[in-house]
């Protein structure tokens, strides 16, 4: 489980190294950068869940 939510602290701890030490809209980028990926990862998941609801749902019916 903490390599799915470990990401998310480095990105904050990245964001707050850039905005304050980094050059002008460098935090601004990772903000970006890290939403889009939680955006993907998120829906990358989802779609996992789907897909695996999916297949068992399809899946030959019981021999009898």
């Amino acid at each position: 489980m903490w390599l799915l939510l470990a990401p998310y602290p480095v990105a904050a701890a990245l964001f707050a190294v850039l905005t304050v030490w980094g050059p002008p809209y460098a935090g601004l980028l990772v903000l970006f950068v890290g939403v889009a990926t939680a955006v993907g990862h998120l829906a990358g998941m989802l779609l996992a869940l789907l897909g695996g609801w999916l297949w068992r749902r399809a899946g030959p019916p019981d021999a009898r």
